[in-house]
């Protein structure tokens, strides 16, 4: 399950960087309700479906690393925790999204689950393990703190441009990089037409 090809570590190491590199500088962008997104979401969520948990690994190194470049006054137990919570969730999405949707939905229908494996994501994966730790370490007030704040604005930005990435992408792309002998010849196939 966790084989890997150097495709995937590509898309890893490019998606951990670009989650790096946003986090590091400090970039965001204003959404709707006062809240802010970073975009690291958007190369998490992607890198993981298409690469697997090795590289949701390897993305959330590097996020960590983003965190405490960019953040150096943030609370080592956020970082942890924000860490721990983007792993559990990108490695579960990763698994989601080979052995349920790739494998299991008819490739018609792929796009539409896609979009329900984003708000998955957010609400049942990332979301509920973010509110424990947070609360669990003292950092939130309540063990639902994440579902207490406005980022339904955030959900629905990443949901659309990873969705329009996946749409965009030929079908060939869109298979996952990792795990079986099968992905091997895909894997080259996509090493190709690089």
């Amino acid at each position: 399950m966790f084989r890997q090809s150097y495709p995937a570590l590509l898309v890893a190491v490019l998606c951990g960087g670009c989650t790096m590199l946003i986090l590091a500088a400090r970039y965001y962008v204003d959404l709707a309700l006062g809240f802010t997104m970073d975009g690291r979401e958007i190369f998490l969520i992607l890198g993981a479906a298409l690469a697997g948990p090795w590289a949701a690994i390897i993305m959330n190194i590097g996020m960590a690393i983003g965190i405490v470049i960019g953040y150096p006054g943030n609370p080592t137990a956020g970082t942890i925790v924000d860490t721990l919570s983007h792993l559990t969730g990108t490695i579960l999405l990763a698994v989601l999204y080979k052995k349920v949707i790739y494998e299991r939905v008819e490739k018609q229908l792929r796009i539409l689950s896609w979009v329900v494996l984003v708000l998955v994501y957010y609400w049942i994966l990332l979301a509920p393990v973010a509110s424990l730790l947070y609360y669990a370490v003292g950092i939130a007030p309540t063990p639902l703190f994440i579902f207490t704040l406005p980022i339904w604005p955030e959900v629905i930005v990443t949901t659309i441009l990873t969705t329009l990435v996946m749409a965009a992408l030929p079908p060939k792309w869109r298979k996952p990089l990792w795990g079986s002998q099968n992905t091997t010849t895909a894997a080259r196939s996509v090493a190709d037409t690089l």
